[in-house]
């Protein structure tokens, strides 16, 4: 399977319409202002290890056509009465999340990147009596949408980075240090809880230790909330992910942000964002 880079959304609504035995049809919505092309995405059916396997598939990208992109419902299992009792997903980092079934027929998934999905199932009857009414599934996180509208910035030469936009300062900054690789990570608040200004200081006065031997800009991490403080924090160059991800675990951070050369930058949820809850934030219920 090919990997390929898929852009976090925080809304849309995924509809499922099956009868008493089978899935008949799967539409997707995702809302994103920034990343057009993916609020319509269609599924294609497979066979997969005696479920029903669902492929992502966008006929607008030339690039993803006929390709498995990560982010996919992997099987989806069906019990006598034809009620849904499994869904397996692939995340882009290839971790599991799962769909299991209470007696109110009730659904929760937590994706490893930070979606959270509930659905509330069509009844037996229901389902005999309407066999195309759709199962609507929710998506929303709170914090995925702050991290997509933060602005993360370097003082000097001054850039500013968003997440999923291209950006050529950097792209240039990257070439004169011939580097190909970037990570900007803060030491500041972790796990997102507000920390004394004594220990965000020397937490950054540590970070920048651990990263002196690659270049490094001092930048802002700057959000959307006015009450809420810049945190000082670090434009690592030539970094590799898997290090950026070390580093940004070891100050306990939710978040991190990599890219490289010419690629848009991407956000990295790190285990302290589930270990803290996170994940489940702002989720509308049925």
């Amino acid at each position: 399977m090919k990997h390929l880079p898929i852009p976090f959304e925080e809304k849309g609504i995924i509809e499922i319409f099956k009868n008493e035995k089978s899935i008949l049809r799967i539409n997707v919505e995702l809302a994103s202002s920034s990343i057009e092309h993916y609020q319509a995405l269609s599924f294609r059916q497979e066979l997969s290890n005696g479920g029903l396997a669902f492929v992502f598939e966008n006929p607008n990208l030339p690039s993803l056509v006929n390709t498995k992109v990560p982010f996919a419902v992997d099987t989806i299992q069906l019990d006598e009465a034809g009620e849904i009792t499994h869904i397996g997903s692939l995340s882009p980092s290839n971790s599991d999340g799962v769909f299991t079934t209470s007696f109110q027929t009730k659904f929760l998934l937590m994706l490893p990147f930070g979606f959270c999905l509930k659905q509330k199932l069509i009844s037996k009857n229901e389902s005999e009596s309407k066999k195309q009414k759709p199962f609507r599934i929710e998506v929303s996180n709170y914090w995925i949408h702050v991290y997509r509208q933060t602005k993360f910035t370097v003082i000097a030469p001054e850039i500013s980075i968003q997440i999923s936009v291209g950006n050529s300062k950097l792209n240039s900054l990257l070439k004169k240090n011939r580097c190909k690789s970037w990570a900007y990570i803060t030491a500041f608040n972790p796990v997102s809880s507000l920390a004394s200004e004594i220990e965000n200081e020397t937490k950054h006065k540590e970070l920048i230790s651990m990263v002196s031997k690659y270049p490094y800009f001092i930048g802002e991490g700057v959000g959307e909330d006015s009450t809420w403080t810049p945190e000082k924090s670090l434009l690592i160059l030539g970094i590799s992910e898997s290090k950026a991800i070390e580093i940004g675990e070891a100050f306990k951070q939710n978040a991190i942000v990599i890219g490289r050369i010419n690629s848009l930058p991407e956000l990295k949820l790190l285990t302290s964002f589930y270990d803290s809850g996170n994940s489940d934030l702002g989720i509308s219920n049925f």
